[in-house]
């Protein structure tokens, strides 16, 4: 199991309601490794990471539902949906090369993970 040689994790999460059942079992499924008898009694949560978000109601409620449970840990910045990680992906392309907004958001994501790193949080 990853979670038991990890340090640090990230969970992605969808955006729609179907998703809620996924991530608490994820969460329990965390905590369980977290516990003083399970695996990985260390592992942190570095984040919660929406993704495949439209910017409808329904996604929007997912979303402050997740900014509610999980506070500072959600990502401020939902992974929007498209099917141009599709394109990268058949392409074997990286996303950047395709568009460059959605490249740069990643990259942005990335930068968040170092700085948090290199902060010891």
């Amino acid at each position: 199991m990853a979670l038991a040689a990890a340090h640090f994790v990230i969970i992605p999460v969808k955006t729609e309601e179907a998703q809620e059942d996924a991530t608490i079992e994820t969460m329990s499924t965390i905590e369980d490794v977290r516990s003083p008898q399970g695996w990985n009694p260390n592992l942190e949560i570095w984040g919660v990471l929406p993704n495949q978000f439209d910017n409808t109601l329904h996604h929007r409620d997912i979303l402050g539902m997740l900014q509610d449970d999980y506070k500072d840990l959600v990502y401020k910045e939902p992974s929007k949906r498209t099917t141009l990680y599709n394109e990268a992906l058949s392409g074997r392309k990286d996303i950047a090369l395709i568009d460059k907004a959605l490249g740069e958001y990643w990259d942005r994501v990335a930068e968040s993970v170092i700085k948090r790193g290199e902060s010891g949080v």
